[in-house]
């Protein structure tokens, strides 16, 4: 079943054409990741699908009835518990229960209302059929998974953060009913235990959703077909990420074999023109042959420039000298800040050349322990020893080093006052900004503009050592692979703080988790690392399996089994009348019986208790 139907989608913003004709079907189940540059139109995409924009022409179809649901900003309830905001994604069915609750009230003055007892049966299956009485541990086991304690539950909504509320927001978003989840980079604010969780369950989700995001491990883990926006254009690859990237790659150089064939039999035409028109004068017969070769170029389509590779930025580092052998050595490192420590007792040693990734949840250390390797700030106990003619270049997510005064031209000439105006120019046009843009301050640029400027700094630097502070915040998705392809080609010391698995697993070679109950070094990749979780996972699992009583269990006597076939054939007769009056209440024949309604509801609620009864007993036998 077709969800949504988009055709020949066009829609305008400010003076750009930013879908230009798209197709695009979204059927029950399907698991899509929407992809593209920053200001491709992917957030337009569903600003349309919601309704909240019109499009200028073609088709945008939903099936009558569909449930979307999306991330929205959370209204004023300030006084709304955790707990009490993410139920209320299940509202039919909390007044559903209200309402039952409100019948069994009347019905204690007035017993044999056919018409309140009718009501309650029809509200009574409306609530079965919505799962009433699970929606509790439903919304437990998601606030829970993204990171909510029980002692969270009963906070007003009011103190949370920013953060929280995004996650509060998230929460409700994921227990809501719903045909179409529409998730726009649902992984903000989350930590890794988080993310892993989320994936997880957007794995066995059984509606469909299209997901915006730049986290490339999270699309391999979760989606089935990538959706990419490019140059107002839309296409469709079956797959995850790394599928598209194999299948984008091979279409890519496709697209630049036809480009380079058409461009060059164009510029033969124009050439043989210029020809024709140089010669018209003193021959007429050039003068027609250069009017037909017009009118064939005017024919001639030549297809656009493919823009995957041409359009990224021009990165590459490299180091002035080369450090020494050791580049750091921790000892017995402690860090905390008031009574909260963050680490204790950390000791490695980093050698030349090698690719340390510093992974953990928010609030471990993470940022700190770049502080303490750059000198910003001095720990509580140990040692840091750096290396000889290590020059440490350091890149920080928020870009304090940035001055919102200067412009892109000034702020280059300040940090290196050796090159001339037209150098600057050439190497911003190498990262991407328009000549326009050369004299726009800092304090105007966007989070993406201002990482490309940080990054166009540190190159320039040329650095024998990197301190990366999650480095791909802010990049889009080709940005983020321009950066892992300079760094692969980087022959220094690398150390990263990421929440990027995939830029990790790319990267870095070493790991270093931080966790709130101590640290762990790995000598791996990101995945070797995380299938080495699973194996743990694992064994402990078949561990406490094989662990039970350390003698063999006696044998039941003949009594006791005698006992244990009773209760198994009073179980079997129990339970089939608890089905003979669940059937009985199917027919509507009932109520017009003139039969008391409620004696047989109290029956039916009686024999429940009594096969639950059984059922217990029975475990435990």
């Amino acid at each position: 079943m077709n969800l949504i139907t988009i055709r020949d989608l066009h829609f305008h913003f400010a003076d750009k054409d930013l879908l230009k004709g798209i197709d695009f079907t979204v059927r029950t189940r399907d698991h899509i990741g929407i992809i593209g540059r920053n200001g491709s139109g992917k957030t337009t995409l569903f600003r349309l699908i919601r309704k909240e924009l019109t499009p200028e022409s073609g088709i945008l179809s939903l099936s009558s009835g569909i449930r979307l649901a999306h991330l929205s900003q959370m209204s004023d309830r300030s006084r709304v518990s955790v707990y009490e905001y993410c139920l209320e994604a299940f509202r039919e069915v909390l007044d559903l229960e209200s309402r039952m609750k409100e019948i069994a009230e009347e019905l204690k003055s007035d017993p044999h209302s056919v018409i309140l007892l009718k009501e309650y049966e029809q509200v009574f299956h409306r609530f079965e059929h919505l799962d009433g009485y699970s929606i509790y541990s439903k919304v437990r086991g998601i606030l829970s998974g993204l990171g909510f304690h029980e002692d969270d539950y009963d906070k007003s909504v009011f103190y949370l953060s920013g953060g929280e509320k995004r996650r509060l927001e998230l929460a409700r978003l994921l227990a809501e009913p719903c045909d179409l989840l529409l998730l726009d980079e649902p992984t903000n604010h989350l930590d890794l235990g988080a993310i892993r969780w989320l994936e997880g369950f957007l794995r066995s989700y059984q509606g469909a959703f299209l997901l915006i995001t730049h986290d490339r491990y999270f699309l391999d883990a979760c989606v089935d077909t990538i959706y990419e926006l490019e140059n107002g254009k839309g296409v469709e690859y079956p797959g995850n990420y790394s599928a598209y990237v194999n299948s984008k790659r091979t279409r890519y150089e496709q697209e630049k074999r036809e480009y380079a064939q058409a461009k060059r039999a164009y510029d033969a035409e124009v050439e043989k023109l210029r020809t024709f028109e140089a010669r018209s004068a003193r021959n007429q017969k050039f003068a027609a042959r250069a009017r037909d070769r017009e009118k064939k170029i005017e024919k001639m389509e030549v297809p656009e420039r493919p823009l995957w590779l041409d359009h990224s930025i021009r990165l590459d580092f490299g180091e002035r000298r080369m450090s020494g052998e050791d580049v750091f050595q921790l000892i017995d490192l402690t860090m905390g800040y008031g009574e909260q420590t963050l680490f204790s007792d950390l000791s490695l040693r980093l050698y030349r050349g090698e690719r340390l990734g510093i992974i953990g949840d928010n609030g471990t250390g993470k940022t700190t322990l770049l502080k303490l390797l750059s000198g910003e700030i001095a720990p509580l106990s140990g040692w840091i020893h750096r290396g000889d003619q290590v020059d440490l270049g350091i890149y920080s997510q928020h870009q304090h080093h940035l001055s919102p005064s200067l412009t892109l031209i000034e702020q280059v000439n300040e940090a290196y006052p050796m090159l001339d105006t037209g150098a600057i120019r050439s190497l911003l046009a190498a990262f991407l900004f328009h000549t326009e843009e050369h004299h726009k301050l800092i304090s105007a640029l966007s989070g993406g503009e201002k990482a490309r400027l940080s990054l166009l700094l540190l190159m320039l630097r040329k650095n024998n050592t990197l301190l990366l502070d999650e480095p791909t915040n802010h990049l889009d998705l080709p940005g983020k692979e321009t950066l892992e392809e300079a760094l692969l080609r980087y022959e220094g010391t690398l150390i990263i703080v990421s929440h990027d698995r995939y830029f990790v697993e790319r990267v870095a070679k070493r790991l270093l988790i931080l966790k709130s109950d101590g640290w762990e070094l790995f000598e791996g990749t990101y995945r070797q690392w995380e299938a080495s979780q699973e194996q743990a996972q694992e064994t402990t699992e078949i561990t406490k399996t094989k662990k039970g009583p350390s003698k063999t269990p006696p044998k039941k006597t003949s009594q006791e089994t005698k006992k244990m076939q009773e209760l198994e054939a009073r179980l079997l007769i129990e339970e089939e009348k608890l089905e003979q009056m669940e059937l009985a209440f199917a027919d509507p024949t009932i109520y017009n019986e003139g039969r008391n309604v409620q004696e047989l509801m109290i029956e039916y609620e009686t024999q429940k208790a009594l096969v639950a009864e059984l059922y217990e007993a029975w475990g435990k036998e």
